[in-house]
């Protein structure tokens, strides 16, 4: 049963996806994927939603060099707080 839709649109309206998706003991969902920015391409984000579908944080990793990132593997979400 579907509880709640949420779409993320990351800074500059790119090509964002998400390709992993966890859940910790509390319901809250975790995202890993890239999104796209203009200054340094693709960067790997991470979103957390609360249980009830909002937006708690996102976190994005960019290399150095600017090459593209991209999360291929999954998550594991230990039972600590995050």
């Amino acid at each position: 049963m579907q509880q709640w839709v949420a779409r993320y649109n990351g800074t500059a309206s790119g090509n964002d996806k998400g390709n992993c998706i966890a859940t910790d003991d509390s319901g809250n969902v975790f995202v890993a994927g890239s999104a796209y920015n203009t200054v340094t391409g693709s960067d790997l984000i991470l979103l957390k939603y609360k249980n009830a579908g909002t937006l708690d944080f996102v976190k994005t990793y960019s290399r150095k060099d600017d090459a593209p990132e991209e999360v291929f593997t999954s998550m594991i979400i230990q039972n600590t707080p995050v």
